[in-house]
């Protein structure tokens, strides 16, 4: 072992210890090293310990060499040195000695220098360290201009949606205020008057249809689903699709031989058919063109829905369809990657929500459009529901024909802060024969109700209002009696609020603005009769 010590490679350091720590033997690359690292001069006899000037070091060392004298071979890359100018890197690998009985009788350790590589892996080390920071650090800044780029994105599409909205509602406040100063004037001719206020009603009636188009846009409409045939429905509106597109448009009605069964809101889907049948005739820049209008039943394929352009990839499965195809110019590529933004128009000025409105629709009924153009050949807007059984069309009810009510002594309290809103529904209430109190906040209905809750048949209770809102004033007035029917009123979707009231809690809603027929329904709905006191 000693000769193997002594004519070892100079490359590497070695050196052997009894079992005192005393130096057996070393090679010359180890004293030189010592010499360079300690400053000391070893020979043989020499306790190793004596000469490791630092404390942690020779509490290091000592571990080590007691783990090899204990049988142990192993192998370690330790540091030595005072300073880290000369601190160097050494894979230490520890061995026993045996002697020729097979006893320990002290210790060999080999030492390959690598200060170099190791210098250079610490290097590569802060460096990568360093190389993150400023990845972190760009994506941050990344991240936060993408955060900027988005808010300007989000204002400026919320500037052209309060223009187009600014724009729509103005043209019917025009109207409205037109034909209020001219029932004024004309008051002495009521035919006239009665003409006015007609025009008024129907106007008032599209400023709604445009407030509920803002929440279908935004997913949020109130859905009023029933089952029907698709091609009744189309069938049904066929007088006044015609009537909305020229005289030079040809339209033809290609529907399918069997009832196409889908599950939707009626007044919803019309204004989807009337959209796409606006745009259609939009497109045919020509004074004739034609426009075909479709339905039936269609199996939808991953491959088949990624084929054709479509806001989002509808699932597999079997589909209803309604689709509108015209020979006008088409659309171009641009064009497509904006066509379903809020108020985005090719024309002069924006009409609405238009294609946005349909995209709502149709996806808060879980369905999808698909989209087939080319420029100068033409657009085939397929609009895709979930088919349903046509088999249970024949179990479908007509919808309830509600007759004028017959309130007698029925008494309702409408509570609503807006006092226009609660003046006028008294109005009404009071001309179809039922009798009113009036409420103008949360507090002031309670008290009312809490004089008069033997009288009170039923409470129509505004949502938000100042002093207590709807919920709260709704807790307080079924402490004072559980029975009595109470319906919301919001100007927001019914969906919105459904679930933030318990079951049983609310007789009805009814969605503002609304009309007579409207406030008649909800109030002869078994819930609300069915309890009536009156």
């Amino acid at each position: 072992m000693l000769r193997a010590v002594l004519e070892s490679p100079q490359s590497m350091v070695i050196f052997a210890l009894d079992r005192q720590y005393r130096y057996l033997a070393y090679n010359k690359n180890h004293a030189r090293t010592m010499k360079q690292i300690w400053g000391v001069e070893i020979q043989v006899g020499l306790c190793m310990l004596d000469v490791i000037g630092r404390a942690d070091d020779r509490a290091k060392a000592l571990a080590n060499f007691d783990r090899a004298l204990g049988g142990e071979s192993f192998t370690l890359v330790e540091e030595y040195g005072d300073t880290r100018i000369d601190r160097r890197f050494y894979e230490d690998v520890y061995s026993p000695v045996r002697s020729d009985d097979g006893g320990i009788s002290g210790l060999a350790v080999y030492l390959t220098d690598i200060t170099e590589q190791r210098r250079a892996e610490l290097e590569l080390e802060r460096y990568r360290d360093h190389l993150e920071e400023l990845v972190a650090q760009r994506t941050r800044e990344l991240e936060a201009a993408h955060a900027q780029l988005l808010h300007a994105q989000k204002l400026e599409s919320l500037g052209v949606l309060a223009g187009g909205i600014a724009h729509d509602f103005n043209n019917l406040l025009a109207i409205v205020l037109a034909r209020a100063e001219l029932s004024l004037k004309d008051r002495a001719d009521p035919a006239r008057v009665n003409s006015h206020v007609s025009i008024i009603r129907d106007t008032a009636l599209e400023a709604r249809m445009l407030t509920r188009q803002l929440l279908s846009y935004a997913g949020k409409g109130n859905v009023l689903v029933e089952l029907l045939d698709l091609n009744h429905l189309v069938t049904s509106m066929a007088q006044l699709l015609r009537a909305s597109v020229s005289k030079g448009i040809r339209l033809e009605l290609e529907l399918g031989p069997d009832p196409v069964a889908v599950q939707v809101d009626v007044t919803q889907l019309r204004q989807v058919v009337l959209n796409l049948l606006t745009n259609a005739a939009e497109a045919i820049d020509a004074e004739s063109g034609n426009i075909w209008l479709r339905t039936g039943f269609v199996e939808v394929t991953p491959a088949s829905a990624r084929s054709l352009y479509a806001p989002t990839e509808p699932p597999p499965g079997m589909y209803a369809f309604l689709e509108v195809e015209d020979d006008g110019v088409g659309i171009g590529e641009e064009t497509r990657g904006r066509l379903y933004d809020p108020f985005f128009t090719t024309k002069f000025a924006g009409r609405g929500l238009g294609l946005a409105a349909v995209l709502g629709i149709v996806k808060s009924h879980q369905g999808a459009i698909l989209l087939d153009t080319r420029p100068g050949g033409g657009s085939r807007f397929r609009v895709l529901l979930p088919a349903q059984d046509v088999t249970k069309l024949c179990e479908v009810t007509p919808n309830t024909s509600y007759a004028e009510p017959s309130p007698g002594e029925a008494c309702v309290l409408v509570v609503d802060d807006e006092a226009p809103v609660r003046v006028a529904t008294g109005e009404i209430l009071r001309s179809l024969g039922y009798r009113v109190y009036e409420a103008d906040g949360g507090v002031s209905a309670c008290e009312l109700f809490r004089r008069h809750m033997r009288e009170i048949d039923v409470v129509l209770l505004d949502l938000a209002m100042p002093d207590m809102n709807g919920e709260q004033t709704l807790r307080q007035l079924k402490q004072l009696r559980s029975d009595v029917p109470v319906i919301l009123l919001t100007a927001y979707a019914e969906d919105e609020f459904r679930l933030r009231f318990s079951k049983g809690d609310l007789a009805g809603f009814l969605t503002k603005p609304f009309v007579r027929d409207e406030l008649i329904q909800v109030l002869r709905m078994p819930s609300v009769a069915g309890s009536s006191q009156g």
